[in-house]
């Protein structure tokens, strides 16, 4: 059954993307605060 396997990969890809991106915007919230609280 490749597209039970196709449609695991896209969800499992999909899920690394949303962790991707919430990590970015975690490390880019924490950077304008260092910055901010820097200056």
């Amino acid at each position: 059954m490749p597209g039970a396997d196709g449609l695991r990969g896209m969800a499992l890809r999909r899920r690394d993307l949303i962790e991707a991106e919430r990590f970015l915007l975690t490390a880019y919230s924490l950077i304008q605060r260092f910055s901010y609280g820097a200056t």
